[in-house]
């Protein structure tokens, strides 16, 4: 099916569909000059065009070049009739037959860079430009042309870097504000509305199958080392470019025209001034080498503009209506001329409106004609342009997808399915099997899967004219399961044991149902692993059923057998004699004997290293005292049944007696006489103890007796142990307890005169009783043994006197002493001490003041180190005790006092001061 517009005055005309009718081969020629092919082939109506150049070069544009030419195709399988071809190489190469393999002709080689291409593909590797450049002034307010790109770097290079470029560069002024500058106008148009453009320039990587050639390119892991995912050389220019595949025409096996791929025929658009000079740059290369060559088709004619008055009039481009309503809303655009007509084409209706609304009665093509009048300008002042209206109703899509049922147990090892698109005008199909393969342009297919699994079919269909699109899908399973019930036999089994005969089954299928027959007459189950309870011993052929409707041959059975045996007795018993105490017999027998039946053997272990084996009694001394541990195994061989029975006999004789533990002879000089006894380390059960004083008695194992007088006793003391042979035993032993000596010694020393002597007498005497020894000290290095003394001191000093007596016999030592001082001959003024110790042990407790008259005045005072008072006192006999005056001890340190007193000498009033210590 063919879809053409018929383009005339800047009306834009493309084709989007495939003629497969066979007409005539395309056809080239290259013999007359490029300002010729432009001037004659492509310039349309409303432009006038100067200042050609061919590569840059005025004078190249006056000569032919072998890659610009002009091109025929009656048949239109390049899908333009006429026109200017120019290419990346010889251009006659377009009318050979296609080889399917690439091919190039000629062409200037490497070229380096170009600033406008560059901006493409950012690269300038560049082989074999063809550059066609002129400046051009339209009568109209658009410029447009159409054209075909076509590429013998289709299919495999396709996302690789081999991408061919090509490009229609646009200067000058821009009608929606400033200029263009080398303005691109050969872009893609838009796959959801194809009269609108992206801005993706159109090239080998943005218009082509919609997936990677065998050369395409990525650094993806799967491009490198599996061969998938390489179409990053696309996706880098349009992440949709696989959208754009409705504009790409496959020619692999095609043979009007050599190249291996092409687009439709595209439409370059741009808006522009009346009356203004512009330049185009008709620009094509090989890129990344100068091999397989690529060209650009331009229609004949088609480089054209409107027309359109200075006025600033827009006429309507061609329409297409969609839909039952055929009315439709005509515009000469925001600015329209002052004067305007329109001839609707059906030979009816006009309108001297400039934005009038018209009904059609019916469908079909009608050429428009719109006239815009001015009364001034700079073009023309009248323009008249024409546009075609295509009123249609919508195309009708639907899809059949015959898929046959599958009969899961035939086992086929293909299937195959019917599919065809049952709509109507559909310009482009797009069929997706699921599996990776795709077809193109079908309207039927017979295609066979052979790897089972659940597959999708997608049909797509576009309706190119009405934009519209829709998809058709069907899902199935392709699953060829011949599958079978599998019923496995457990093992055989023999069982022997006491009735009842309880057994398990368990069922090795998976299959969800299940029958058995136990094989006894009656029992049977559906359970999956039941259990069954045979009621006497025997032989049982068992049948169990896998049970699977979903299978093919729904059920599978399976036999086995069971043998049931009543297993044997095994019992011994034992006669194994007590050992009495208080004997002492040299042996003892033990009688053994099996009780059990049907056992295969028999073994007997003593626990000595002594066996039998096979004897069903056993008769047997023992010679050595032990505990011996006897064993009987036996053995049913037939049902694979052991038992065991054991037990202990002890042969020991024990005659053990009491025995009492005789304790040490006890003397004691303590006051009260109590007296502990013990039964020793290891005491008997029970006890008897005699004390000796003939009253005195106790059964506690250690008790505590209290004498009444001293004197020595014989002591009784019975072990008694009833589990024995002799079941007492009585020991002896003596306390002695005496009464400690009482010690006491008198010590008299007369007081020397106040104002002092030369000697001073101590007399001192023992008063106590029965010491052993006495040692009299008198502190200054003299001792004495006997009872009294009499000494006489020379030296003025305090002296310690003190008195130690011994007793030998209770070990009691006993130590009286007193203190004498002794001033000596003089006293001339108070002695205070400068050290006291008031820790109230009686022993130099009180800070006394000798040496003054303890009936006249008195006073004192104590400081502290910090000059604080601790102490004061008038009273003639009062001495610091070491207490502040709250009653609190003073804590240790050095103190200073203030003693004022009558010298006892002199009978004069004195003060003295100083430090004294106190120490605790």
């Amino acid at each position: 099916m063919n879809l053409f517009t018929h383009f005339k005055s800047g009306l834009i005309a493309f084709s989007l569909l495939i003629n497969y009718s066979v007409f005539a081969q395309v056809t080239v020629t290259n013999t007359n000059t490029v300002e010729w092919y432009v001037q004659n082939v492509l310039l349309g109506a409303n432009v006038t065009v100067s200042n050609i150049t061919y590569n840059g070069s005025a004078a190249n544009a006056l000569s032919a070049q072998s890659d610009v030419g002009e091109f025929t195709n009656p048949g239109l399988q390049i899908g333009l009739g006429n026109g200017l071809v120019m290419g990346s190489g010889d251009v006659t190469m377009a009318a050979q037959n296609n080889l399917g393999s690439g091919s190039n002709i000629g062409g200037s080689g490497f070229d380096g860079n170009d600033a406008q291409l560059n901006t493409i593909l950012g690269t300038s590797d560049f082989y074999d430009k063809c550059i066609i450049e002129f400046d051009f002034v339209p009568q109209g307010d658009t410029i447009s042309f159409n054209y075909i790109f076509a590429s013998e770097e289709y299919p495999e290079y396709v996302c690789s870097e081999f991408n061919d470029v090509f490009g229609f560069f646009l200067t000058g002024p821009n009608p929606g504000g400033g200029n263009y500058t080398n303005f691109n106008v050969a872009r893609v148009p838009s796959s959801m509305n194809p009269l609108t453009f992206t801005t993706t320039p159109v090239a080998i990587n943005t218009i082509n199958p919609g997936f990677a050639g065998v050369y395409g390119e990525s650094s993806s892991i799967n491009c490198l080392f599996f061969g998938t995912d390489c179409d990053e050389g696309c996706t880098s220019l349009d992440p949709n470019y696989a959208a754009y595949n409705i504009y790409y025409v496959d020619n692999n096996s095609g043979t009007a025209y050599e190249y291996d791929g092409r687009t439709i025929a595209l439409p370059a658009v741009a808006p522009v001034v009346c009356g203004n000079t512009y330049h185009i740059k008709l620009a094509i290369a090989d890129t990344g080498d100068g091999l397989y060559d690529s060209g650009v088709f331009l229609e004949a004619g088609s480089f054209a503009s409107n027309g359109i008055s200075a006025a600033g009039a827009t006429a309507p481009g061609d329409t297409v209506l969609c839909g039952t309503n055929l009315t439709m809303n005509f515009s000469a655009g925001p600015d329209p001329a002052p004067i305007n007509f329109w001839n609707f084409g059906d030979g009816v209706g006009t309108s001297s409106l400039a934005n009038p609304s018209y009904t059609y009665a019916d469908t079909g093509y009608y050429q428009v004609m719109y006239v815009a009048s001015t009364v001034s300008g700079a073009c023309t002042s009248a323009d008249t342009v024409y546009f075609d209206v295509n009123l249609i109703y919508p195309e009708q899509f639907n899809a059949q997808f015959n898929i046959p049922p599958i009969d899961p147990c035939d086992g086929v090892d293909s299937l195959l399915v019917d599919l065809a698109f049952t709509g109507t005008g559909a310009d482009s199909l797009i069929w997706n099997m699921g599996t990776g393969d795709i077809f193109y342009n079908v309207d039927t297919i017979d295609y066979y899967y052979t790897t089972q699994g659940t597959y999708t079919i997608t049909m797509t269909a576009f309706d190119l004219s009405c934009g519209n699109t829709q998809s058709f899908t069907e899902t199935f399973d392709y699953i060829n399961s011949f599958s079978l019930a599998n019923a496995t036999a457990p093992p055989d089994t023999s069982f022997c044991g006491p009735p009842p005969y309880d057994l398990d089954f368990t069922a090795a299928s998976s299959t969800p149902y299940h029958f058995w027959d136990f094989g006894d007459g009656s029992g049977t189950s559906t359970q999956t692993n039941p259990s069954y309870t045979y009621t006497a011993p025997g032989a049982y052929n068992i049948m169990y059923v896998a049970i699977d409707s979903s299978t093919c041959n729904v059920a599978d059975t399976v036999y086995f057998s069971v043998d049931i045996s009543q297993a044997e007795v095994l019992s011994a018993e034992f006669n194994l004699p007590t050992v009495e105490p208080c004997t002492t017999p040299d042996s003892i027998l033990v009688a053994l004997s099996f009780t059990g039946t049907g056992a295969d053997s028999l073994h007997w272990d003593m626990g000595n290293g002594t066996t039998y084996d096979d004897v069903t009694s056993v008769n047997y001394y023992y010679t050595t005292e032990g505990q011996y541990i006897i064993t009987m195994q036996a053995w049913d061989f037939y049902c694979n049944v052991t038992d065991a029975v054991t037990d202990t006999v002890n042969f020991f004789t024990s005659y053990s007696e009491a025995n009492a533990e005789v304790p040490e002879d006890i003397f004691l000089c303590t006051s009260p006489l109590n007296v502990d006894f013990s039964a020793g380390q290891n005491p008997p059960p029970n006890a008897f103890w005699d004390f000796g004083d003939g009253s005195g008695t106790s059964t506690q194992l250690n008790p505590t007796y209290t004498y009444g007088a001293t004197g020595s006793y014989d002591v009784m003391f019975v072990a008694i142990d009833s589990s024995t042979c002799n079941i007492a035993d009585t020991a002896y032993f003596n306390v002695t307890l005496e009464q400690a000596e009482v010690f006491s010694a008198e010590l008299n020393f007369t007081p020397p005169p106040a104002c002092g002597g030369e000697t001073a007498l101590v007399e001192a005497a023992f008063t106590g009783s029965g010491a052993d020894s006495i040692v009299w000290d008198m502190g200054n290095g003299d001792t004495f043994n006997s009872n009294t003394i009499s000494y006489v001191y020379t030296e003025p000093g305090t002296y310690v006197v003190s008195m130690t007596a011994y007793d030998q016999v209770c070990n009691n030592v006993e130590t009286i002493s007193d203190t004498v001082i002794f001033i000596g001959e003089v006293i001339s003024e108070a002695v205070v001490p400068n050290v006291f110790t008031p820790n109230g042990d009686g022993e130099n407790d009180l800070l006394k003041i000798l040496g003054i008259d303890p009936t006249a005045g008195f006073h004192m005072v104590i400081y502290n180190r910090w000059g604080r008072k601790v102490f004061e006192t008038d009273q003639n006999g009062e001495f610091w005790d070491g207490k502040l005056w709250s009653g609190i001890e003073a804590s240790e340190g050095v103190y200073y006092f203030e003693v004022t007193y009558r010298d006892i000498c002199t009978d004069e009033d004195k003060i003295t001061t100083g430090h004294v210590n106190l120490i605790k």
